[in-house]
């Protein structure tokens, strides 16, 4: 999709769903500027589905308070600083939890055989 959401985590989700997914990150991540208008057809475009899934998506990212419906598509709406301070934050604890996983983790057998011939 746009965003480089991982595909397995969109499983098991409708259109409407794994779109707002895919929005959501880029709003959260900035690619999405605030203020942006998204429209039905233009999303429609880029998604490559009909305008359903779109609405559907939109307000699931409503409900999110992430943009604002309007007559002609859905405004992005801006974050306040302490929003943004709690994303930084939240991203830095799941990003410190993810690296912990990883660094801990067994390693690979290929990594094994590799690290054990050099």
């Amino acid at each position: 999709m746009m965003y480089g959401y991982p595909e397995k985590w969109l499983e098991g989700m409708t259109t409407g769903e794994s779109i707002a997914a895919e929005l959501r990150l880029g709003i959260v991540n900035g690619h999405i500027a605030e203020g942006t208008l998204l429209t039905e057809n233009q999303m429609a475009k880029q998604f490559n589905v009909s305008r359903s899934p779109i609405r559907d998506a939109f307000k699931l990212l409503q409900q999110n308070q992430l943009i604002q419906l309007e007559r002609m598509g859905a405004h992005v709406l801006p974050f306040g600083e302490q929003e943004k301070k709690e994303m930084y934050d939240l991203r830095l604890m799941l990003e410190s939890f993810a690296f912990s996983r990883v660094k801990n983790r067994e390693r690979l057998p290929i990594v094994k055989r590799n690290e054990e011939t050099t």
